[in-house]
């Protein structure tokens, strides 16, 4: 699911420019902390305004490890990439269906656990300031970039339910973004703000145990269109010229319009309903260490 290649790939390139060029800089982040995500998604009949079934992953709290790098090509352009990776602890989902016949009255309402899953993200990027310092320590610059995001969510039983139960819900956003991007350097301490929008694809496909009647592993499948809106707040303190403490808040919120839900059972047989809007937001803090490798001469 991580993508240990493209990680191989990019930091040995970011480490050859920042050697063969004397004029520029790169700047490694590695971080640490905690990361929430709330996420639901229901589905209804095709052309009608109720739903039929709708899940609720609630307080889903992962460990989070982030590492990203911005290279320095010249004063006015920077490119970078931010690979994160996390790891779920705790979290539950709620499970909900409703009458065919009688809109919005809830023929089931189960309550299960969620305490295992991944998510990785990756963005490339590339930054053109439009202002600077004098001592280029300062700027404000927009972004456009490519992104990627897989996660995998489970329904799991509990005490109170079915100990084999494990259902998965694998799902992806990929897609292009653009912003804003700005600095504020005071002395030792730098603030920094990173406020991006995106326009996504949203594919989703699940391993379903809960109900019987369903294939597997593929028992259904999930396609729409979406759009993204994150930003990411920053304080670091200088500790000597080659290092500074970081410290990250980031907030993300990704929805989907009306897409497709395409079942398959076991008999060969499939059917297609209406997925609604997805909504997804995610709120991470980080702790962590920024490393500055500058190849000016002097």
């Amino acid at each position: 699911m991580f993508n240990f290649q493209l990680v191989c790939n990019i930091i040995p390139f970011f480490c050859l420019i920042s050697t063969t060029c004397s004029s520029q800089k790169l700047q490694v982040d590695v971080d640490y902390g905690w990361q929430k995500v709330d996420m639901t998604w229901s589905i209804s009949k095709k052309n009608q305004p109720y739903k039929i079934s709708e899940l609720e992953w609630k307080k889903i709290k992962s460990s989070r490890y982030n590492l990203s790098a911005d290279y320095q090509l010249s004063n006015h352009l920077i490119i970078g990439s931010n690979i994160s990776f996390s790891k779920t602890y705790s979290g539950s989902v709620r499970d909900i269906d409703y009458s065919e016949y009688e809109p919005y009255g809830i023929i089931s309402d189960q309550q299960y656990s969620s305490q295992k899953g991944t998510s990785d993200e990756i963005s490339l990027y590339a930054n053109y300031l439009l202002a600077t310092s004098k001592d280029h320590k300062s700027f404000f610059g927009t972004t456009v970039g490519l992104y990627t995001h897989d996660q995998k969510f489970f329904l799991l039983g509990t005490v109170y339910q079915q100990d084999d139960l494990n259902s998965s819900y694998k799902n992806k956003w990929i897609g292009g973004l653009f912003g804003f991007n700005g600095k504020l350097a005071l002395g030792r301490i730098a603030f920094t703000e990173k406020v991006n929008l995106g326009l996504l694809i949203y594919q989703a496909k699940a391993n379903w145990n809960l109900i019987d009647e369903f294939s597997q592993p593929d028992s259904f499948k999930h396609n729409a269109k979406g759009y993204m809106y994150s930003s990411t707040s920053a304080i670091s303190l200088r500790l000597s010229k080659k290092i500074s403490a970081l410290y990250r808040f980031s907030i993300k919120s990704m929805k989907t319009w009306n897409g497709e839900d395409i079942l398959f059972y076991k008999n060969g047989t499939t059917s297609s309903s209406q997925l609604n809007a997805v909504n997804q937001l995610e709120i991470n803090n980080t702790f962590g260490l920024s490393l500055i490798f500058d190849g000016t001469k002097r």
